[in-house]
């Protein structure tokens, strides 16, 4: 499945660029292309976020074969949530990451792209139709704080990857 990338001005420079090396297959990244939505549309100017749900409007359709992955650095949340990783609409292919949360305090590079690679498998998943996992080591476990996201794989479980790839044909 082809994973339209795009990448909105708040963003780290380099961070989807690593997608196309390290998204395992059935997932095909693109070349990046900038996301020009507003960088204040959907803030909230109490919480200083950015409403996940409201940035999920903003998305285009993905293409047949397709899945959209916008990627921010700014912080989002949902109206039930203090923060999220990311958002995804369920079994509609789009789905918004935000690294903001994602980098490690002691500044490792590797941790902060792991993590953000197994965030991008686990809104994509979402974005497939798949719901939480139970196993603590898969992507599409949940995850409240950067440190669970340490516990998981950059893989999918056997159950999630054969979903998967029963979705992306």
């Amino acid at each position: 499945m082809r994973v339209r990338l795009l990448e909105h001005a708040t963003l780290p420079p380099g961070v989807t660029s690593f997608f196309r090396d390290h998204l395992p297959p059935p997932f095909a990244p693109q070349t990046p292309e900038p996301w020009a939505m507003p960088a204040h549309w959907g803030l909230d100017r109490l919480r200083q976020q950015l409403d996940a749900a409201k940035l999920l409007d903003a998305l285009p359709q993905p293409e047949q074969g397709e899945a959209i992955l916008a990627v921010i650095g700014s912080d989002l949340f949902l109206p039930v949530l203090t923060y999220v990783f990311g958002a995804s609409v369920l079994g509609h292919r789009r789905s918004v990451l935000s690294v903001a949360r994602l980098q490690p305090t002691n500044g490792d590079r590797t941790v902060f792209r792991r993590r953000v690679v197994v965030e991008a498998l686990h809104e994509l998943g979402h974005g497939l139709g798949l719901v939480h996992c139970p196993l603590a080591s898969c992507p599409m476990h949940q995850a409240f704080h950067p440190e669970a996201v340490d516990l998981k794989e950059p893989t999918y479980c056997p159950a999630c990857s054969r979903a998967v790839w029963r979705l992306t044909g």
